[in-house]
């Protein structure tokens, strides 16, 4: 269905992510333990969705998150935290993160938030190639 990468310093917790992930047949095409190797994760593979945790060591979720959306304006990006502030949760958003669920992370809650993001690039690519059709077809 979707490649992803799954960012998270937790071993265990990117183990249960990519079996949840897999189980619905999406493609774990990179993982990362840090927020570096996470930037570099998305450069090599650029995924449909990226699953980022804000409390990566060495460059923070928000930092990667600010650098992936610098170069990748519509860029897929679900976060997952410890935090569940709403200062905090807003933050995240207004940056541009499609989804924001609190750990601990039910199957349920991530299978729904795949899904809605995947819907929202779903539809920003049929409306660029709507767009791009309707351009092509203004030369006829």
């Amino acid at each position: 269905m979707a490649n992803i990468v799954i960012a998270d310093h937790s071993n265990e917790s990117r183990m249960m992510l990519r079996n949840l992930l897999e189980h619905d047949n999406h493609l774990i095409v990179g993982e990362a333990a840090d927020g570096e190797e996470a930037y570099r994760e998305y450069e090599r593979t650029k995924p449909d969705l990226i699953i980022l945790e804000s409390e990566l060591p060495i460059l923070d979720g928000v930092a990667v998150l600010r650098k992936i959306l610098y170069f990748h304006p519509h860029a897929s990006i679900l976060m997952i935290s410890t935090v569940n502030e709403a200062s905090t949760v807003l933050r995240a958003i207004r940056l541009g993160v499609k989804q924001y669920i609190v750990k601990p992370v039910e199957a349920e809650s991530l299978r729904r938030a795949v899904r809605e993001t995947l819907e929202q690039l779903e539809q920003r690519q049929d409306k660029a190639e709507s767009k791009l059709a309707a351009f092509l077809n203004s030369f006829d």
